[in-house]
């Protein structure tokens, strides 16, 4: 995962750098098979995102993968 990148100006060509945080994993996934699985993972994803309740049905699960990561490992690195 990035994010927070963005240009750090200098005065001359050597003081520029790059601002930017970084997250690096490892770990081992696997598909989501059943729909009600599937619909309790993206039900807690879109309350995480968006802060809202939202039902998800059959049908609308049916179309959609779902990958679970159980995380081993994590690493992190930021540049301000």
């Amino acid at each position: 995962m990035d994010c927070e990148h963005g240009l750090i100006e200098g005065d001359d060509a050597c003081e520029y750098s790059y601002r930017f945080a970084s997250l690096v994993g490892e770990g081992t996934a696997q598909i989501v098979e059943t729909p009600r699985e599937k619909m309790k993972a993206l039900s807690i994803l879109m309350k995480c995102q968006t802060g809202k309740d939202f039902e998800f049905n059959e049908k609308m699960v049916s179309s959609v993968a779902v990958i679970k990561i159980t995380t081993e490992e994590v690493t992190g690195k930021q540049r301000k």
